[in-house]
């Protein structure tokens, strides 16, 4: 926490995967990885980022 706001360790990277979504469209797992860099990568650090958000939403659910 910080100043009052719930921070997320989990950072999205910057990464190509997550750029081509909106010119290919489709989710992660849709990317064609012969022409997407880093897909794999990609899909791991956004399952990490989701499933850090679904405990702090968990555990605010838990607080109230």
């Amino acid at each position: 926490m910080s100043g009052g706001i719930d921070i997320c360790e989990t950072s999205i990277v910057e990464r190509a995967a997550y750029r081509d979504l909106f010119d290919y469209g489709g989710t992660l797992s849709d990317l064609d990885p012969s022409q997407v860099s880093n897909v794999d990568k990609a899909i791991e650090n956004a399952r990490q980022f989701a499933g850090e958000v679904v405990g702090k939403l968990k555990r605010s659910q838990e607080d109230q």
